[in-house]
């Protein structure tokens, strides 16, 4: 399990990445930016059909420097991977690392875990906001696209109105190069 927190710049710890309608285009652009060498994990949560998810991952696969897996319950995460998150899975922090449970992404949020970043982007899930704002309160580890990049933005709105973070390149630079 990484010890390493994420804000001191080490090229390691936990990303969730939290996407909907018009996400698919700036996860794209997110995982073009991280290199291979990336030693965290990237779980990306964008809430499609279990059908849809082989399709969705070979599209991702085509700009992703990291192999992206989806990732079944009860699956432990391995470092140096971005993982698509299945419908109704959470995170789970044990002594062995992250695992996938099930359960809505509210419940791993609701942990408010400091050493992982959560990143919200276009058409992510209203439902998470009020845990999203409670979380950000405690550990200020919540960043969010630009609202002007966002097809759907209202989730992305209503946390910057609380104090969250606009990701920028300098960032993701620092996290992953």
């Amino acid at each position: 399990m990484q010890t390493t927190r994420v804000r001191d710049g080490a090229k390691s710890g936990l990303f969730l990445v939290v996407s909907g309608v018009g996400g698919p285009g700036a996860l794209r652009s997110l995982l073009e930016q991280i290199p291979s060498d990336f030693q965290g994990i990237v779980a990306l949560s964008h809430q499609i059909s279990v059908s849809q998810m082989p399709a969705f991952r070979d599209q991702l696969q085509k700009v992703s420097h990291l192999p992206l897996e989806t990732i079944e319950e009860n699956e432990y995460f391995k470092n140096g991977k971005a993982y698509l998150l299945p419908q109704n899975c959470t995170l789970l922090k044990t002594p062995l690392g992250y695992q996938c449970i099930r359960g809505g992404l509210d419940k791993f949020i609701d942990q408010i875990d400091h050493d992982a970043e959560i990143l919200i982007l276009s058409g992510a899930d209203v439902s998470l906001s009020q845990s999203l704002i409670q979380v950000n309160t405690v550990s200020n580890n919540i960043h969010v696209q630009n609202p002007e990049e966002c097809y759907e933005s209202d989730l992305v709105k209503q946390l910057i109105n609380v104090g969250a973070r606009i990701l920028d390149r300098g960032k993701i630079e620092q996290w992953f190069n």
